[in-house]
């Protein structure tokens, strides 16, 4: 079975005060007050340049005898990371989440200017806004899931943790993100820039626990980026 993908417009819930911990701040006391004025500058300027969007699908899957890979909506599928993923699992969940071009083009015009401070501020946003969106698109997903009587139980994304950045190929067979105009390029990096892509496994019974975001299944406790 596969489920027509779903395009979702995504308002972006980012305050300023989850910046600070990828920027080296504990809390806002640390941060000096001229720094603290760039970073509330720079968030507001940020803001508006950034539109969430997210397309995901809900799809099942069958292996093939004597091959190790899977087959999904008519698609071979080979790459052994995803698949180990969907050990137990009856279906998987396919997304790609962006916040849009805008971003990288202030980015870019900092560091192209030395503007480093500020450079640094609006990658933060965008890798937290990015985040965000594909945090309520999980949540969507979810909750598409429970309705028949799934229930999610990993999220990964190639180029984190042990999936490699080439299992992006993988995900883009399976879904075409042309419609929030993401596209992938032969390095396997996703365009623009600040866009995340994720697979969800879904199994008929409830797991220990549901993974929503990779920081609730991540060891690495100090993590600036940890999401709480």
């Amino acid at each position: 079975m596969f489920h027509r993908p779903e395009v979702r417009d995504i308002d972006i819930n980012v305050c300023v005060d989850d910046l600070l911990g990828p920027l080296g701040y504990a809390d806002r006391k640390a941060v000096e007050p001229a720094i603290m004025e760039q970073i509330l500058s720079e968030a507001e300027r940020c803001q508006p340049e950034m539109r969430g969007r997210a397309v995901y699908a809900i799809m099942e899957f069958r292996p093939l005898d004597g091959m190790n890979a899977i087959e999904v909506n008519g698609r071979t599928i080979e790459d052994q990371t995803l698949l180990a993923s969907l050990d137990g699992a009856r279906s998987l969940a396919v997304a790609v989440c962006t916040v849009g071009p805008g971003i990288d083009e202030i980015i870019d015009d900092h560091f192209g200017q030395s503007d480093f401070l500020r450079g640094m501020i609006a990658d933060v946003a965008g890798n937290r806004a990015a985040e965000d969106v594909a945090e309520q698109c999980a949540a969507l997903i979810c909750a598409d899931a429970r309705k028949q009587n799934l229930f999610s139980a990993k999220r990964i994304s190639p180029g984190y943790g042990t999936w490699d950045v080439s299992g992006q190929r993988a995900v883009f067979s399976l879904l075409d993100a042309s419609p929030i105009g993401v596209s992938l390029n032969k390095q396997c990096m996703m365009q623009p820039k600040k866009s995340v892509s994720f697979v969800v496994t879904l199994t008929e019974s409830e797991p220990h626990e549901e993974i929503r975001h990779p920081c609730l299944g991540c060891g690495f406790k100090n993590c600036a980026y940890r999401r709480k």
